[in-house]
């Protein structure tokens, strides 16, 4: 969460909606992705664009996400495999205007904007980290909100035609890493705004 006491104060009411969400958000709230290297590319018809599945960067989504909240967007949802939905050790909320509590199993949450998923999240869970997982819209949404990004920067240029927003706004580099994975290289980046 960013540092609020260094911030001048404003009454509530002079801030608009997304700074007063920031103010009151949940103990930090974080974006997940992998994406392309080149062109951002983080999906492609609803699946993931990589010609196979990524272990490392799966084990760090897990490492990164478990005992936090989720936030995801139903197509995001839709595209985990039905026996991973839930994705355990999580709470997760599904930003969506259509679906209904009888369309997911109990316990998973149903919002209707992120900013509603934001604000229900931080109410009934203050003291946990969010993770937005998911999709397009949700990132370029969250992009307003998100205190940090973990970004896993694929060396690999799939055709896709979903993609992450830029983040060059996001230019302090807590931590970098960089692995090959079967001939892929994978760099793991923590960033935050300057």
């Amino acid at each position: 969460m960013r540092n609020i006491a260094s911030q001048p104060y404003l009454p509530h009411y002079a801030l608009s909606f997304q700074q007063f969400l920031r103010r009151i958000v949940m103990k930090r709230l974080n974006m997940i992705a992998a994406v392309g290297a080149q062109d951002r590319v983080i999906g492609r018809d609803n699946q993931l664009p990589w010609s196979q599945y990524l272990v490392p960067d799966l084990q760090r989504f897990k490492r990164l996400t478990m005992g936090c909240v989720l936030l995801v967007g139903r197509n995001t949802w839709f595209s985990f495999p039905p026996k991973m939905r839930p994705l355990p050790g999580r709470i997760t909320f599904i930003v969506s205007t259509t679906l209904t509590p009888a369309d997911v199993p109990e316990g998973v949450l149903i919002c209707p904007t992120l900013d509603d998923a934001i604000v229900l999240a931080t109410s009934l869970y203050p003291k946990l980290e969010g993770f937005i997982i998911g999709g397009q819209r949700m990132y370029e949404e969250g992009m307003a909100y998100a205190d940090r990004l973990e970004i896993t920067e694929v060396g690999e240029k799939p055709p896709g035609n979903v993609f992450f927003p830029d983040y060059s706004a996001f230019s302090k580099v807590i931590e970098e890493t960089v692995e090959t994975y079967e001939g892929i290289e994978l760099k793991y980046r923590t960033l935050e705004r300057p």
